[in-house]
């Protein structure tokens, strides 16, 4: 039994060991060392800023909230961290997956490639970022209470929540996020647990620092939280007892059929059928649907600035930009490498460029159009904010339309339409970071400046002029983006040929 057990942690320590190796040796990866090594540092940024937090927690509490002591305010806050981070997961969070074929004519036991899929996210360092925060409020203030666990014991019943947290969201999103009725009840479930909160019909902070603070301050408190991870774990291995063939998801594939079909774009002829293309393909990439139900609180992120008098006229200009266009700038920045897998075949076939330019330009359009439509409720906040919005609307539509579809055609990336969705940069480099310049920062140095001199009105005149009159030169931009495309044709098809693994 226990050579058995040691055989079986043997062949998991190789599967972990292909996957480092298919890692480091792909092409691609080397090619995007200077995006990993930057978000390495954006990485450490948060470490620093999370340790900083959690040293000076009880220093906050004390003059935020003085009625409570620090361990009352962290138990009371743990579910609320809790279920924001689970929701996180569910929409961002990729899925441990492993290419089965390979493995399945070898003497493995389909038990042992289960427990690596469940595992692989746990090793995820990402999701230990909580420990940043944890270890040095442990540190300075839970190991000085008499009655408070030991430090390590404390560290390990959030790491087993944390564990808890990431089985719970694998199993959400294989168990319901394959149909749009099953993520949109547990939106529902996220939106009703919120909505009790809001109006005060119960309260999770009194909940939580019960519950938590029973179990982050009793011995047997982390046998209990051990319970959690281990239910979650079986929950998650009797769905891969079900659902471990590709054939068992045949059914659902079926049901979600219909969100691919957009027919009536056909009458609007050779565009129509491109931008077709355009959604479907959207659709099946991972990461752009993960990036979608996203949507509803980024849409929220005016709420940040627009209610915060601290900041000035050009972070609300910036705040502006962002939820009046986040789909167009998710979109133009993979507009051409979303086709990449069969971008030869679209260049094979009896398609012009115009078609093709304008097809990414409609959609863009459109989602401009949506996102400032959905976003009119901002305008409650007063005439300054519903002049914000709308400059940034124009500017939208007008300038930054045309800057990423001319931008996208040097992106000559491969991407995968089935890889994960979150942590994951296949396709991205320097450039992704270099096209926000142009977008996102001119606008809000031309306030700074105009700002210098008392002139703000002045410049969102500036800017609004300058997206009418992109919208009034939308067929010369687009003509020069097609240009553009011509020129780096070939190139583009070389570069999506090379696959990264």
């Amino acid at each position: 039994m226990f050579a058995q057990k040691r055989t079986q942690l043997m062949i998991i320590s190789d599967l972990f060991k292909h996957q480092w190796q298919k890692t480091f040796r792909a092409p691609g990866y080397y090619k995007n060392l200077a995006v990993t090594i930057l978000m390495a540092f954006v990485a450490l940024y948060f470490v620093g800023a999370l340790m900083f937090f959690g040293a000076m927690f009880p220093v906050f509490v004390a003059d935020v909230a003085p009625q409570f002591t620090a361990m009352e305010a962290f138990s009371g806050s743990l579910l609320y961290m809790l279920l924001f981070s689970l929701a996180m997961r569910y929409f961002m969070q990729s899925l441990g997956t492993i290419n089965l074929q390979p493995y399945q004519i070898l003497p493995i036991k389909r038990s042992v490639i289960v427990n690596y899929i469940l595992l692989k996210p746990l090793l995820t360092p990402a999701n230990y970022l909580t420990l940043a925060f944890v270890i040095p409020f442990v540190v300075r203030y839970v190991s000085r209470e008499p009655d408070a666990l030991c430090r390590v014991q404390f560290v390990a019943v959030i790491v087993f929540l944390i564990w808890f947290n990431v089985l719970v969201a694998s199993y959400l999103k294989r168990r319901f996020s394959a149909t749009l009725w099953g993520t949109l009840g547990v939106l529902l479930c996220f939106g009703a647990i919120a909505g009790l909160e809001y109006f005060k019909i119960f309260s999770l902070f009194s909940i939580s620092k019960n519950v938590f603070g029973f179990l982050l301050s009793n011995p047997f408190g982390l046998v209990l939280v051990l319970l959690l991870p281990l239910g979650a774990y079986y929950l998650n291995k009797a769905f891969f007892r079900k659902n471990y063939y590709a054939e068992s998801f045949e059914k659902q594939s079926k049901k979600q059929n219909y969100i691919s079909h957009f027919s009536f774009m056909d009458k609007f002829g050779k565009t129509g059928e491109l931008m077709q293309v355009h959604i479907k393909t959207f659709l099946r990439n991972k990461r752009m649907k993960a990036t979608l139900w996203t949507m509803p609180f980024i849409l929220l992120y005016g709420l940040l600035f627009y209610n915060n008098s601290s900041y000035g006229l050009g972070m609300k200009m910036f705040a502006g930009i962002f939820v009046t266009g986040f789909p167009m700038l998710i979109l133009g920045q993979w507009a051409i490498g979303l086709n990449s897998t069969y971008f030869d075949a679209i260049m094979s076939k009896k398609i012009t460029v115009r078609d093709y330019i304008l097809s990414f330009y409609y959609m863009m359009f459109v989602l401009c159009i949506v996102s400032f439509i959905l976003t009119t409720p901002y305008f409650f906040y007063g005439k300054e904010i519903m002049i914000v919005q709308t400059v940034a609307f124009l500017y939208n539509i007008g300038v930054n339309i045309s800057i990423l579809l001319f931008f996208s055609t040097f992106n000559d990336k491969r991407i995968e339409l089935n890889t994960g969705g979150a942590m994951n940069y296949q396709g991205v480099s320097m450039k992704n970071f270099l096209v926000m310049i142009p977008i996102m920062i001119v606008p809000m140095l031309m306030i700074g400046i105009a700002n210098a001199f008392n002139a703000q009105n002045v410049a969102l005149w500036i800017l609004a002029i300058l997206g009418i009159l992109g919208i009034i030169s939308t067929k010369p931009l687009l003509a020069f983006c097609e240009k553009q495309f011509l020129r780096r044709k070939y190139i583009l098809c070389e570069g999506f040929r090379k696959k990264d693994e």
